[in-house]
């Protein structure tokens, strides 16, 4: 139970407001492991987790787990200097 307790901890001293927690994990280094089981159908209601959510997840976890913006905005700026030179 220590354990447990401890991830928590060290999650809320990253002070994180739009991320993914499952990154987040793998990111600070903490074992892992997979629990297999089948989902059943959703009977009653309608599903929140939305394709805009999915975007914005999407999202944040490029921006927060990846070097890919880093790199890229240095790349459109200058491509966006050539163009602009023609």
């Amino acid at each position: 139970m220590f354990f447990y307790r401890q991830v928590g901890e060290h999650v809320l001293e990253l002070k994180e407001r739009n991320s993914n927690l499952f990154c987040l994990m793998v990111w600070l280094g903490y074992p892992y492991g997979n629990i297999p089981c089948v989902r059943r159908k959703q009977e009653i209601g309608k599903s929140r987790w939305t394709i805009q959510k999915k975007i914005k997840l999407f999202i944040d976890s490029i921006l927060a787990f990846s070097f890919f913006p880093i790199r890229a905005i240095p790349v459109l700026g200058v491509e966006m200097g050539i163009v602009a030179l023609l």
